[in-house]
């Protein structure tokens, strides 16, 4: 056949789920649920707008894009993950508005103590 994927990408259907993985270099790399849009006859793959090779990555400007298996695991961390980089960032804006000035000493205490477990 001219489908040149191989391993877990030669299983995708159209409307099966896929992350795609953009580096920003030393920005860090952002993660993206998708659905697989659209397969070529050569294996070429359309994901949210965006047409990737049959390797399922895309090398342009020093930035990679590729897509990674969205096994049901993966999909349900990357979901909390955000849930809790939500909550990170609402409890970083209360902290830096000056909520902890208005709290007890025995609230500082509990939140200081939960934060020495991590440490």
């Amino acid at each position: 056949s001219k489908d040149k994927r191989k391993g877990w990408l030669r299983d995708l259907k159209v409307g099966d789920k896929v992350f795609i993985v953009s580096s920003k270099g030393v920005l860090g790399s952002t993660k993206t649920l998708a659905k697989v849009e659209k397969i070529t006859p050569t294996g070429r793959l359309n994901v949210k707008g965006k047409q990737f090779p049959p390797s399922g990555s895309i090398y342009e400007n020093y930035r990679s894009t590729k897509l990674e298996q969205a096994t049901e695991q993966a999909i349900q961390d990357h979901v909390s993950n955000i849930e809790k980089q939500k909550i990170i960032r609402e409890i970083t804006d209360k902290v830096n508005s000056g909520i902890l000035n208005k709290m007890t000493f025995i609230d500082l205490k509990v939140i200081e103590s939960e934060f020495s477990k991590y440490e």
